[in-house]
């Protein structure tokens, strides 16, 4: 795992109050679903492109989605030059894996949806 995934995780784990000894698992969980939603959303193509809904890369992020998804990222991770370049184009091809991956993980562990927030908590 990279060092930026897994800070961001680690930071998530501490802020949902799991105890330390419990983070190796969790972290193993969390990858895993990743794992399973990039299988699922692309068939693990972080170049791919949904011709009816136009989402984009791995994780199949929406053009409206990516400012969210950056939002979250920043209480996080320090900003970087890429991610000015995403909210710009809107287009999670021109990411890396590894910033897909980690773009993917800080929208999912804080969003809400149906006015659950922080929806991505069950899957630690």
């Amino acid at each position: 795992m990279d060092k930026q995934l897994d800070s961001l995780l680690s930071k998530h784990l501490k802020r949902l109050d799991v105890p330390e000894k419990q983070w190796p698992k969790a972290k193993e969980n969390l990858l895993e679903f990743g794992k399973n939603v990039l299988a699922i959303e692309s068939t693990n193509n972080y170049q791919a492109i949904n011709p009816k809904s136009g989402a984009k890369g791995g994780y199949q992020f929406l053009d409206n989605s990516i400012a969210p998804a950056l939002t979250r990222l920043k209480r996080y991770v320090k900003p970087k030059s890429w991610m000015d370049k995403v909210a710009k184009n809107k287009d999670a091809r021109t990411l890396t894996p590894e910033q897909q991956n980690l773009l993917f993980f800080a929208d999912i562990l804080e969003k809400t949806v149906q006015g659950e927030t922080g929806r991505g908590d069950r899957y630690v």
